[in-house]
């Protein structure tokens, strides 16, 4: 992905569809007394992650184009 090829860095993404859902459940499951807290909750929930590496074909042109985004900074 974009982020990963600017950064340079791979980047992993848990592949959960309803973020906001999993995390009221997460709470309610804590609160009522089935998990002892919430880490321990997480743990039930571990889903795979999808692994974005850097293109780094792409890095030189991300460097090229900040390069160019920094003198107009300069120049304005």
């Amino acid at each position: 992905g974009i982020l990963s090829d600017i950064a340079g860095v791979p980047i992993s993404l848990p592949q959960y569809d309803f973020w906001p859902a999993l995390g009221a459940a997460l709470l309610a499951g804590t609160g009522s007394g089935v998990f002892g807290d919430i880490s321990e909750a997480l743990e039930q929930f571990q889903k795979p992650e999808e692994q974005i590496s850097p293109d780094e074909s792409h890095q030189h042109l991300y460097e090229k184009r900040f390069e160019v985004y920094k003198l107009q900074r300069l120049e304005n």
